[in-house]
């Protein structure tokens, strides 16, 4: 076919005809154009609107014959482009329009074939403008229903082949497969009801969307052509109507709009329909709709996900009945890159930015790795419509890989560089001693693996520790410090105490009541993680919890998501996990094979100690245990300063007062280590040792802050008081 640039004088429906029509030479290797051709596309692409405006013209019984015809070679007579153009504008400039439309190409082709226009109703049809559905009349003169009008489908939705025709739908590529499958189910006698089920995000509607664009060029089968393709909003259709009677009302008009031959219905968020409107199983919308699919009278599209589907129309066994489910899923990260391009060249249009080629990679590349919980194409298409937003907030024209990295890496909340962020950790962690340098290089090993996705199990938490012992007197610190370096902020660390759930009713508390009991849409203690997925969940005491409660934790862990009842899923694939159990570990190393005799001595008794006390299925999901802390001196004097201290003066300093420390007081405390075997119980005794001092200096409220100096004498504690600053003291 001759590459056919779109005319500025032709509307975009026009040009669309013109490109059908060109289309259809080379398919058929004509050498010219002919009426045939011309009437012929037409009638494909628009054949109501030219029964409407032309006398005594049956387009299905046309149709039929012009394919005949054309197919062998009779192409009519010969019917220039640029004649019959130029007399479509003359026709528009009579009617005052800069641009001839699709209407107007028609009736030069009509009149062209001998066909008599009918100027009344093709003038009251120009009066709605181009693609109009904002009126009854329009809607039967162009392309509503095959002839009559449907007003009240207009009024609570949209027509999307309206939408088609004007060029205002995004193009569709690569689901051919569940186009097709819509086509099957619509041209059925019954049950021609197909139900696009799939996860968030995977672009069920934009399937429809690419479905209406098949119907406006006439690639469809021959009972769906020229059919119109309306979406009816259901919140649309309960608004306002809080008089009794007056959804079953509106219904009544819809369904008898609907069942109209050359109407389809598509209802998004199709779970919506249930308990809409009414009483759940009563006159809700659902309920309202079943008789007519059950006869068939209408054809109706819905989309909705899997546990919606689950949660609201399966329950429905005769509404489910009616539906024909079509499985829809995420697409591959190949086409995922081409729906990227097409998304680019019309933000190109819309907002001048361009985006090269190697950034669309990156951002799908990016999107498979670090949003897993998310789907494809929608995750890497909101990562470039990001992009190309920013770059038009700091006026840039295009989107280079650095402006790219630099969104994406806000949009995580994290540094994009595993090694860089692996080496802050390796750092916090021995300058604070917290973890012995075998424990340390235990968590290290694990997360270059797991945080990589080159593990085996990539939905699984990248780790899950268990700390016990000495070591769990470190979890808070611990839990901010993989927070801070690996996710960006100590907030990112979502804290349950499982020793709460200590009853098998607690259960509820954890995935929610069965459905229709009390509580059931409530939150949950892990509803925060599904805010912020990268985090660090910190389950403490889950040696306390009752064992049912701690089977579903094991399975949660074992398959990387939580199942709540509701059937929302919570996935831990991107968060890090932290335990805490008193389980009489005395040994600290990997969970698992070990190299030498020792190390898989230690390995047993730990092992044997977790599943003594968690189970033997529970513990099988943890990775690595840690239960001692850093015995040299430099690893206790770190901990002192780095952890113990800093926690100090940042609680004192809520109490308004700030504090700094004098070297005597931090060789004091090492010194009391000796006395004090535990780091729980030398906390203990320096916070009350402190407390003795500082807190007959506390300021009242209100009266501002104040700067202290702490030393130590002697053994005891001494508090100098200095002269007020708004400086925070060091710790």
């Amino acid at each position: 076919m001759v590459d056919f640039v779109p005319r500025d004088d032709l509307s975009a429906g026009a040009n669309s005809l013109v490109r059908e029509v060109l289309r259809l030479q080379a398919e058929h290797k004509h050498e010219s154009l002919g009426c045939k051709h011309w009437l012929l596309a037409l009638l494909k692409r628009h054949g109501p609107m030219a029964e409407a405006i032309a006398g005594g013209l049956e387009a299905k019984a046309l149709t039929r014959q012009l394919r005949k015809e054309v197919s062998k070679g009779d192409v009519g007579d010969p019917l220039d482009l640029d004649a019959l153009v130029e007399r479509a504008v003359q026709r528009a400039a009579q009617q005052g329009k800069g641009q001839a439309s699709e209407r107007d190409l028609a009736a030069v082709i009509l009149a062209a074939a001998s066909y008599e226009v009918v100027e009344s109703s093709f003038d009251a049809s120009q009066g709605a403008g181009e693609g109009s559905s904002g009126s009854a009349e329009a809607g039967e003169k162009t392309f509503g229903g095959r002839g009559r009008p449907t007003p009240t489908i207009e009024r609570y939705g949209r027509d999307l082949t309206a939408l088609a025709r004007e060029g205002k739908l995004p193009r569709i590529v690569g689901r051919d497969r569940e186009i097709e499958g819509i086509f099957r189910a619509l041209c059925r006698r019954t049950k021609r009801n197909p139900a696009l089920v799939g996860p968030a995000g995977v672009g069920k509607t934009a399937i429809v969307e690419g479905l209406a664009q098949r119907i406006v060029s006439g690639d469809v089968p021959e009972p769906l052509v020229g059919v119109r393709l309306l979406e009816i909003l259901p919140s649309n259709l309960t608004a306002g109507a809080g008089v009794v009677g007056e959804l079953q009302k509106r219904m009544k008009a819809v369904l008898q709009e609907a069942s109209q031959d050359g109407v389809v219905l598509f209802i998004d968020e199709l779970h919506s329909i249930v308990g809409a409107g009414g009483v759940k199983g009563t006159e809700d919308i659902g309920s309202l709709l079943k008789p007519a699919l059950a006869r068939g009278d209408i054809a109706c599209i819905g989309a909705t996900t899997d546990d919606e589907y689950r949660r609201h129309i399966e329950p429905d066994r005769a509404l489910e009945r009616r539906f024909n489910p079509i499985a829809v899923n995420e697409t591959s990260p190949a086409v995922t890159l081409i729906i990227m391009g097409a998304h680019r060249e019309k933000l190109k249009e819309l907002r001048g930015v361009e985006v090269p080629d190697e950034v669309l990679q990156w951002l799908v590349d990016f999107a498979g790795e670090y949003l897993r919980t998310r789907t494809f194409p929608d995750k890497a298409v909101d990562l470039l419509e990001q992009c190309v937003a920013t770059a038009v907030v700091e006026k840039a024209s295009d989107v280079d890989l650095s402006r790219a990295q630099a969104v994406a890496q806000e949009l995580v909340g994290m540094p994009i560089d595993l090694d860089t962020r692996l080496d802050a950790l390796e750092k916090k962690i021995s300058e604070s001693g917290l973890l012995t340098a075998d424990d340390t290089s235990a968590l290290l090993d694990r997360l270059n693996v797991t945080m990589r996705g080159l593990d085996l199990q990539p939905l699984r938490p990248a780790s899950v520790a268990l700390l016990t012992g000495q070591a769990a007197a470190n979890t808070d610190v611990v839990a901010e410090a993989l927070a801070e370096t690996l996710f960006g902020g100590g907030e990112r660390v979502v804290d349950i105490d499982f020793s709460q759930f200590d009853g098998h009713e607690d259960v509820n508390t954890l995935v929610g009541p069965p459905p229709g009991y009390i509580g059931f849409e409530g939150r949950r203690p892990l509803h925060a993680l599904a805010q912020m997925p990268r985090a660090v969940l910190l389950c403490r005491n889950v040696h306390g919890c009752h064992p049912e409660v701690r089977e579903v934790l094991g399975e949660a862990l074992a398959r990387g998501v939580v199942a709540e009842r509701s059937g929302k899923r919570i996935y831990l694939s991107d968060a890090l996990v932290l335990l805490t159990a008193a389980t009489g570990v005395q040994a600290s190393q990997a969970v698992g094979f070990a190299r030498g005799s020792e190390e898989g001595s230690a390995a047993s008794d730990q092992l044997r100690a977790a599943q003594a006390e968690l189970g033997a299925g529970f513990a099988e999901q943890i990775d690595l245990v840690f239960s001692e802390v850093p015995v040299t001196a430099e690893g206790q004097r770190n901990w002192v300063e780095q952890t113990l201290l800093v926690r100090l003066a940042d609680q004192y300093r809520t109490h308004g007062v700030s504090l700094e420390w004098d070297k005597s007081l931090i060789a004091w405390i090492v010194k009391e280590q000796a006395s004090h075997p535990t780091r729980a119980g030398l906390t203990r005794m320096v916070e009350e040792r402190l407390g003795e001092a500082l807190i007959p200096h506390l300021p009242e409220a209100g009266a501002g802050e104040i700067r202290a100096r702490v030393s130590a004498k002697r053994g005891a504690v001494k508090v100098k008081l200095e002269p007020s600053s708004s400086e925070g003291g060091s710790g």
